[in-house]
């Protein structure tokens, strides 16, 4: 089983892109399952008449009050119900016909750090989201302040920190083309990677693939300047 999570702030294209991955590694044998975070909160809600379809408003003030309420009270009490998720997927996996398919779980919602952590200790893969030169919609409504927002908002003002709380960097400011050159390259060098993720190739190019955005020359350049100065040493030492 793989893991991927997407983060990112609203409306950036965390939906579309977890579309094209999972169109991508179908295609090449994946059964896939998109299994939000959020999904028993949003069950809750329909449960309580708030249908996302018939009442939007009265079903986002449901989904942002209730769902800060039970995570004050126990922080990981919608993530465990998200577990309890997974456990069901994984049965019914291995319990059906699809059995001998491997099977990649897309979260398209990493909103608070105990899923991100949740996903890294799996050995998964994370994505963080940023819309690059593209202007949000909404970019200044009130419900972007909301506590699900934050760990969003502070990483696109500070790409660096991004950097290092995800595995990639995602651009997301292109045509749908892009992104399906981009689930491509993931498929192949990441979900479908038969090693670990320690063992996935770091060099600027690959990265730059898999963060859907130009390769940077002058990393190139010092990364050839490092294998020349490894190549020289090695003839010393011969």
């Amino acid at each position: 089983m793989q893991v991927v999570g997407f983060a990112g702030p609203a409306r950036v294209g965390k939906s579309s892109t977890t579309e094209a991955l999972k169109l991508e590694a179908t295609s090449k044998g994946w059964e896939v399952i998109v299994l939000p975070f959020a999904g028993p909160l949003k069950r809750e809600a329909e449960r309580q008449g708030f249908g996302k379809k018939t009442d939007p408003a009265g079903y986002r003030k449901f989904c942002q009050e209730h769902g800060a309420e039970m995570r004050a009270q126990d922080s990981s009490h919608w993530l465990n119900l998200w577990i309890e998720d997974l456990k069901d997927v994984r049965q019914g996996h291995f319990n059906n016909d699809k059995s001998e398919k491997p099977l990649l779980i897309i979260v398209d919602d990493v909103r608070y750090e105990n899923e991100l952590e949740m996903i890294d200790g799996s050995g998964g893969y994370t994505f963080f989201l940023t819309p690059g030169e593209r202007e949000l919609p909404e970019a200044d409504a009130e419900w972007r302040t909301h506590e699900s927002e934050m760990m969003a908002n502070m990483l696109i003002g500070n790409p660096k920190l991004a950097e290092q709380t995800f595995d990639y960097v995602v651009r997301n400011d292109g045509p749908v083309e892009d992104i399906t050159r981009w689930s491509k390259a993931v498929v192949k060098s990441l979900i479908s990677w038969p090693g670990d993720k320690d063992s996935v190739c770091d060099c600027e190019g690959c990265i730059a693939s898999l963060e859907n955005r130009p390769v940077n020359q002058d990393k190139i350049n010092k990364e050839l300047e490092d294998l020349l100065d490894e190549l020289e040493g090695d003839d010393d030492d011969d």
